[in-house]
Order: structure tokens, then sequence, then C-alpha cells
């Protein structure tokens, strides 16, 4: 029997609420950001336009789409911060993750209606799926094959899918243990098919292979004292492979070595209103869903 999360109330719970008051990226020849590089302040994306973004993806050209829970719709930006398009769902059930398959089709995963509407980059529904087991599909990701990754939060759980919506296999329950989960807010898949989750409430990041097998972990901490954080959201970036992860502590991203767990750099301290995921593209820029603040906030490599 798969276990469910008895405290769900804390992430997912919450941003329903709210609501009523969720990446992975792969670009074959990404130039790679300088070493060293300082990560700088952009304009930010969708003020006045966003209520409550919590889910965010990006194509490897810049273009942006983010997920509104209160504004129950998705909003797509260019590279250049100019607004898309635009669209919601008929039954106005809102997007709980969103992630870009390699050939550009945009899934948008709602949770508070078990499935996954699977869009053209303009908006236009082209097929729905309800994913045999899948309960409350949350975050998205998805490898260079295709195959996307969603985390269940009712479910403590990680689903492989086929391109097809299928089940491929699924792994995790509720607990502390290696390969399990309090919460796994937030997924992303490196180019090696390394598969990493970012687990919340027990303030880690767990790495796994393509088909569930543990491959280890490490813990989110604040750089400035060692205090542990709650990991919300997780992306790859392309230009280097680093693991780049958001709390929702203190707001803070911070970027690891994806093979080590080693801490590289820390930026944006201050800057976030309770984040709740992340992308980043080819250029390097890391795009935030900055939830409480109701905008995407943007950072750029720095000379």
């Amino acid at each position: 029997m798969i276990a469910s999360n008895p405290y769900r109330r804390s992430a997912r719970l919450g941003r329903r609420l709210a609501a009523t008051a969720c990446v992975a990226l792969a670009a074959a020849g990404a130039a790679a950001v300088p070493a060293g590089a300082a990560m700088q302040p952009a304009p930010s994306l969708g003020d006045g336009l966003l209520q409550l973004p919590s889910s965010v993806a990006a194509e490897p050209g810049g273009e942006v789409y983010a997920g509104d829970r209160a504004g129950v719709r998705v909003e797509a930006f260019g590279a250049g911060g100019d607004v898309l398009a635009g669209w919601g769902a008929a039954d106005d059930v809102a997007p709980s993750g969103v992630a870009v398959a390699p050939d550009g089709e945009v899934w948008v995963a709602r949770a508070d209606a078990d499935r996954i509407d699977c869009y053209t980059a303009d908006g236009a529904r082209d097929h729905t799926m309800t994913p045999a087991g899948v309960v409350h599909p949350d975050a998205l990701a998805f490898d260079a094959a295709g195959d996307a990754y969603v985390t269940s939060l009712e479910r403590s759980r990680v689903y492989k899918l086929a391109p097809d919506g299928s089940v491929i296999t699924s792994w995790g329950t509720w607990g502390q243990r290696a390969g399990e989960f309090m919460d796994p807010e937030g997924v992303a898949v490196g180019a090696d098919g390394t598969v990493y989750v970012a687990d919340l409430l027990n303030k880690r990041i767990q790495r796994f292979g393509p088909d569930g097998d543990y491959r280890g972990e490490w813990a989110v901490t604040d750089p400035a004292d060692g205090t542990p954080l709650g990991a919300a959201g997780v992306a790859v970036d392309p230009t280097d492979g680093s693991i780049l992860v958001v709390d929702q502590d203190v707001g803070l991203v911070q970027r690891y070595s994806g093979a080590t767990g080693e801490r590289l750099d820390a930026f944006a301290r201050g800057a976030l209103q309770h984040p709740s995921a992340l992308a980043a593209d080819a250029t390097g820029t890391v795009t935030v869903a900055v939830t409480y603040g109701n905008r995407l906030a943007r950072f750029r490599p720095g000379a």
C-alpha cells in the first residue's frame, strides 16, 4: 500500500488556501557561464499580472511559462519579457506544475483534478492525461528522451511517465529515510538522466537514477549559519549542469554540484517572498516563481 502524506497542508494545502484568499531544462550546445560569474538581478516578469505564481518552466531560448494558482492560468513570456500568451482551464482548476517537453509541448499539472493537460506553446490544448494511480500531480520535469517525472504531495511519491502518459515506474513514500519524502515539492532531471527531488520538510535534495534507484542526497542549509532550509524548488542549469535550489525559509537561491552536493554559489537573499519554484535557460538566466510577490524574479550571470 502507498502511504498518503498526513501533513501535506505544509505545502500544497497552504498554496490552496492562498489561492482562494508548482523543471528541468536541457539545451544541447549551451554556452557555459564563465566561472565565478556573479548572478545579477534582471527585470522581473508578470508584475501586475500574476497572482500567486507557484510553478515555472523555461525554454532554452528564454521563453518562460508560469503557473498562476490564484489567477488559475498559465502565462507565457518571451525572452524579452513580453507576454506571448495566457490560458486557463474550462473547469477553472488551478495549475500546480508546468514543464516543457523536448518537442515543445507544454504540460500543465492540475493537482485538484488529478490530471495533466498538454498544450501547444500558444496555449491550444492538445490532449489531457489522467495517469493511472497518479494522485494530485504537482511538480513536473522531463528527461532528454521525453519521459516525464511528476511528484505527488498526496502520495509522497515520484512517477515516471512515458510521453503518452502511461506510468513507467514510481517510487517513494512518506518518511525520512533514503528514498522517502516529506513533501516532494520540486523535481529536475540532469543531462545524464539523474533525477533530483526537492524534499521540502526533510530539508534536502535527493538524487535518483532514471528508474528511481537511490544515489545519494545532501542537506540544504543556510550558508550563513548552517540552519537547515526547506527546499521548495530544484532545477538544472543547462550551461554547466549545476543544480539550483530555492528555499521557502529565507528565500535564497543556491547552486550545487550535482555530483557531490557541494555548494558553489548563493544569491538573492532577501529578494524573494515565499518562492515556490525556479528554472534556468541556455543563457544561464534563472527565473524564480515568487509566490507572495506575485511575480517572476530573474537573475543573470554578470561579468
